[in-house]
């Protein structure tokens, strides 16, 4: 920036005495550069953008009583054009800048208010800069037009310079680039980004709306007035021949989502039939969550009381801030070394009881993962080649692992090396039994605290400590699945096996660890850990990476996730009744729960007159069925229910889909009831 010199008379202001009366003057250094235009390349464009959000921050600042004087130029006055369109002599022409007009009226007036405003220099365009010989710039010239004005609509006086003058087909793409310039410095905003286009294109339109209303009052000096009216009319007229929206999506504008039916047939075809299907007979096509909410494509919003992976709540601030931070740091593979990576392992390792003995830490990718190492370090410190589950347990996907995981065997599979066994409490096959069938090949049993996949269940302490001593006299490890069980999910504790107060050999972590991010973890005592260590290595290559083990970080303390305290639970078991009548029950702990729905005899439910299910909604309803014998729930299709979630400010009407396997239920009376939308609390 040009810099004031002093006088021969010592004065930044000195006057002079013309032939029309005084003048003031001002002296300024000469700054060194040259003008530049559609020669730029990506690395200039790039800068050029980095440096008008660096001039923004410079002048956040900044701030006069004369900043809000109105211009003819600026664009949040763009309305003040109308009167001047007229001076347009090609009627179609006109009509492009009364497009432009009316769509800046419909989309970007109302919402000016919401849009980050400052003052700014109000015309950086590239007649006002000097560039070096790379072309980035090295001197702005022309504060004449500075004032308050949105961020936005400043940057975009400057987009609309940048790409005038270049081929249609690298319109676009150089917009991104240097958009990608200006992000680097100063982030824009989703609605920032929404209306960038039309602000682009306003600018456009008052290039040519004052260049015409100036020729007819000065036609004299029509050249000078009229330099830029060739490239922006060429860009107006891309604009209208691309449609409005499509340029918006171009230059950063989220994309409307794809009608349901459609995305439906897309995933059918691009995914493949291997793919599980969809859970819902009408897919629910989710755009965005916040907190425990999910807001559907069709503008709906939907109480999610039944994803088990966000356990502090959808897009939860921190979590998001957390990933966006490191992801402009670093992120790469776990053989640097980490400060936080240790950090995390280490509060994990202190979350386990005292004396546990479990003070080793391995980071993986998923919970299927973390499952599959917790096997082979069975295999390596056992020697047996055998495994233990319960008889519809979900373990993972793996290949060893989808033996242990009888929830997904096809027909008539049984696997030679596992033997399965009854909840706790329910009867069938015991332990006692298994071990006489392995005949002293076990190896480890994989046990999910909550039972989540065997109708949700809590036994008592005294069942859960026999399973682990016969475990170990079958001379087997017992390795604690807290997938979906822990991280607070059961309530009381941060990890279930605490509150059956037992001590298992391995813990596994999984989808609750990232809030939605791939991070697991493996927790085992130190000479299990050798024990594979003495004849292999472990590296997974994203487990543990700078971003995982940032947001893992954050939800490994104890006091990580804010429960709020057990809630009322005056029985076991109690009835909700919904307002059709129907009665359920519900049991359970915290997050892991169980419905049941009965009949009520005085209404029949009335037949449905909906299509045929399709496979995978019955398949699913086979499943709720088979659990339904095990005291887990049923439900039928057509029923509505009444819910109150944990965190949801309201009680709120649900429909219940049909096919939904597992939906976890709760009615719950808040005390001092929060923002429907507030988080749990997550630590630093």
């Amino acid at each position: 920036v040009a810099h004031p010199r002093l006088a021969l008379s010592d004065e930044y202001w000195p006057s002079y005495d013309g032939p029309d009366g005084p003048h003031y003057v001002r002296l300024f250094e000469r700054l060194h550069g040259r003008s530049g235009g559609p020669e730029l390349d990506d690395r200039a464009l790039f800068a050029y953008g980095a440096t008008h959000a660096r001039l923004n921050l410079a002048l956040r600042g900044f701030f006069h009583p004369a900043a809000g004087r109105k211009l003819l130029w600026h664009l949040g006055a763009a309305a003040d054009l109308r009167p001047h369109v007229s001076a347009i002599v090609d009627i179609s022409r006109r009509r492009l800048v009364e497009n432009v007009l009316d769509r800046y009226a419909e989309r970007v007036a109302p919402r000016w208010p919401l849009l980050r405003a400052q003052v700014v220099h109000g015309d950086l365009n590239l007649d006002n800069v000097l560039l070096d010989k790379q072309g980035r710039i090295a001197a702005i010239v022309d504060f004449g037009d500075v004032g308050f004005s949105a961020q936005v609509a400043d940057f975009a006086i400057g987009l609309a310079s940048l790409v005038r003058g270049r081929p249609d087909d690298d319109v676009f793409r150089s917009a991104r680039i240097a958009i990608d310039g200006y992000q680097s410095r100063i982030p824009l905003e989703p609605l920032e980004l929404d209306v960038l286009a039309d602000l682009v294109a306003a600018r456009l339109a008052a290039i040519v709306t004052i260049s015409a209303w100036r020729v007819e009052r000065y036609p004299e000096n029509a050249a000078y007035i009229q330099a830029w009216d060739d490239d922006s009319w060429q860009l107006l007229e891309l604009f209208d021949a691309t449609g409005y929206d499509e340029v918006a999506r171009e230059l950063g504008a989220p994309r409307p989502p794809v009608p349901t039916g459609e995305l439906t047939r897309r995933r059918s075809e691009a995914l493949g039939p291997a793919l599980t299907d969809l859970t819902y007979r009408r897919p629910v096509h989710v755009v965005r969550g916040e907190g425990v909410w999910l807001f559907g494509a069709d503008g709906e919003r939907l109480l999610d009381a039944y994803n088990n992976v966000p356990v502090v709540g959808h897009g939860h601030p921190r979590v998001t801030e957390a990933v966006v931070r490191q992801t402009r740091l670093v992120n790469t593979h776990a053989r640097y070394l980490y400060e936080p990576l240790i950090e995390l392992a280490e509060r994990l390792t202190a979350s386990m009881p005292p004396g546990s003995g479990l003070d080793t830490v391995m980071l993986v990718n998923s919970g299927s993962e973390a499952n599959e190492l917790a096997w082979r370090f069975a295999l390596a410190a056992t020697g047996g080649q055998a495994g233990i589950v319960t008889e519809h347990a979900y373990h993972g996907v793996t290949t060893a692992i989808a033996d242990f995981s009888p929830e997904e065997w096809p027909s008539g599979f049984r696997p030679a090396n596992v033997e399965t066994i009854a909840p706790p409490g329910t009867g069938g096959t015991d332990m006692q039994t298994a071990l006489e069938r392995l005949q002293g090949r076990l190896a480890a049993t994989f046990i999910d605290g909550a039972f989540t996949s065997d109708g949700i269940r809590f036994p008592s302490g005294e069942d859960l400590a026999a399973l682990v001593e016969e475990t170990h006299a079958g001379g087997g490890l017992f390795v604690a699945d807290e997938v979906q069980a822990g991280h607070g999910r059961t309530g009381e504790h941060l990890w279930s096996f605490v509150r059956y107060g037992i001590t298992p050999d391995i813990v596994t972590l999984g989808k609750p660890m990232g809030n939605g991010y791939p991070v697991a973890a493996v927790i085992t005592r130190r000479e299990i850990a050798e024990s594979l260590a003495a004849t292999t290595h472990v590296f997974s290559t994203f487990g543990g990476n700078p971003v995982a083990r940032q947001l893992a970080r954050r939800l490994a303390s104890p006091g990580a996730v804010d429960r709020r305290g057990p809630r009322p639970r005056p029985a076991r078991r109690r009835r909700a009744h919904d307002p059709r009548g129907e009665t359920r029950s519900a049991a359970g702990r915290a997050r892991g729960q169980r419905s049941a729905r009965r009949g009520n005899p005085d209404r029949p439910h009335r037949p449905s007159r909906q299509r045929p299910e399709d496979p995978a909604t019955a398949r699913l309803r086979r499943r709720a069925r088979r659990r339904a014998g095990r005291g887990g729930f049923r439900r039928d299709r057509g029923s509505d229910l009444a819910v109150q979630h944990a965190k949801a400010r309201h009680r709120v009407q649900l429909r219940v889909v049909p096919g939904v396997s597992r939906l976890p239920v709760r009615k719950i009376e808040e005390k001092n009831a929060g923002n429907s939308h507030r988080h749990a609390r997550v630590d630093p």
